[in-house]
């Protein structure tokens, strides 16, 4: 596909040009709502009192919806599922998620703030 970049400055349309480009490969990482998630924040995602995913972690947003339905899925599936298998999903296409992002997620999921309160991932080696 061809795109159409306006722009004088060369540098401003090689910005636009590669922000196309990561919005056409990375479908869903609009889920994550424009937050940036530190190593601090995974900290955070951990405590029972963390505001990080709302006031007392009220609702599931798409991204915590989708890491939980794909956990349960693959239980439903017999598959065991380690973090390290949940980093390598959503850190790819259609995805991109940043890897701080996806251990918040599965902090959050983990510690029994979502529908799925005995989900346990396994260790990895």
């Amino acid at each position: 596909d061809e795109l159409d970049i306006g722009g004088e400055e060369p540098q401003d349309r090689i910005v636009k040009a590669f922000q196309s480009l990561v919005d056409k490969v990375y479908t869903n990482l609009p889920m994550l709502r424009g937050v940036s998630y530190s190593e601090a924040d995974i900290n955070k995602a951990v405590q029972a009192e963390s505001s990080l995913f709302g006031p007392e972690g009220a609702g599931l947003g798409e991204a915590e919806q989708d890491v939980l339905s794909f956990i349960n899925a693959q239980a439903r599936n017999g598959v065991k599922v380690s973090v390290k298998y949940l980093v390598d999903r959503f850190t790819a296409k259609p995805y991109g998620w940043p890897t701080t992002a996806v251990l918040c997620l599965v902090d959050w999921v983990q510690n029994g703030r979502s529908a799925s309160p005995t989900w346990r991932p396994r260790s990895t080696p």
